[in-house]
Parts: C-alpha cells; sequence; structure tokens
C-alpha cells in the first residue's frame, strides 16, 4: 500500500484521517499543523 502524508490543523480532523487510512492498510505519518510538516517529509521515503 500507499504512504501518506497527512497533515491538519485540527487534532481531531488529523486522528480520524490516520485511523481510516491505516485501518485501509496504508502507512501513515501525520503532523499537526504546518511547522512540523516538512520535518515529517523528510521521514516519509518512498523509495
Amino acid at each position: 500500500m500507499a504512504k501518506i502524508l497527512v497533515v491538519d490543523d485540527d487534532p481531531r480532523n488529523l486522528r480520524l484521517a490516520v485511523t481510516a487510512l491505516e485501518q485501509a492498510g496504508h502507512e501513515v505519518l501525520s503532523a499537526l499543523g504546518l511547522l512540523p510538516a516538512p520535518q515529517a517529509a523528510t521521514r516519509l521515503q518512498c523509495w
């Protein structure tokens, strides 16, 4: 399955999206807000 980075500024929406994607079998990294997103993206290795 896909590796997906989810970014949201609402913790409830973030948890909902992450849970749904994980249950569908995807590997998910998440970031709350835009500031931590670049750091999370560097940990997401797509190769």
